[in-house]
């Protein structure tokens, strides 16, 4: 019987190895081949001309996927910007924000590892005191 019949028929949509359970997509998760794909074709875009696709096709590119991803999640695209990965995201809105004396902060027991660590850091740089909601999965 072969890997994928026993696991998901979304291993297809992958270029993961069939012949092994590739359970860690938090730290190094693969990139699904539609998204390859469409990576390619950005690629050959930029390196066909690179000064147009910086200057001028780039800033459209991202706006168009933020319409996208908004209308999908029900955002204003105006009110989210992408990042390189979690940790980079909870980075940016820690250091956007002006904590107040005697401020709590309350997180859960599901987040993950760096981001919690971040928490931790910015709480002690920041007298805060932070709690943690012991939540159990699934919830």
């Amino acid at each position: 019987m072969k890997h994928e019949t026993l696991y998901s028929p979304y291993l297809k949509h992958w270029e993961l190895d069939s012949s092994m359970t590739f359970l860690n997509h938090a730290a190094f998760g693969a990139t699904p081949r539609v998204v390859l794909q469409q990576q390619t074709a950005y690629r050959a875009q930029l390196e066909k001309q690179p000064l147009r696709f910086f200057m001028r096709e780039q800033e459209q590119l991202i706006a168009q996927s933020k319409q996208k991803l908004g209308a999908f999640i029900g955002a204003n695209p105006d009110d989210f910007v992408f990042v390189q990965n979690a940790t980079q995201g909870v980075n940016t809105v820690l250091h956007s924000l002006k904590p107040e004396k005697d401020d709590e902060w309350l997180i859960t027991s599901l987040n993950y590892g760096a981001c919690v660590e971040t928490f931790k850091w910015y709480a002690q740089k920041n007298n805060l005191k932070l709690n943690t909601a012991t939540l159990h999965f699934p919830v």
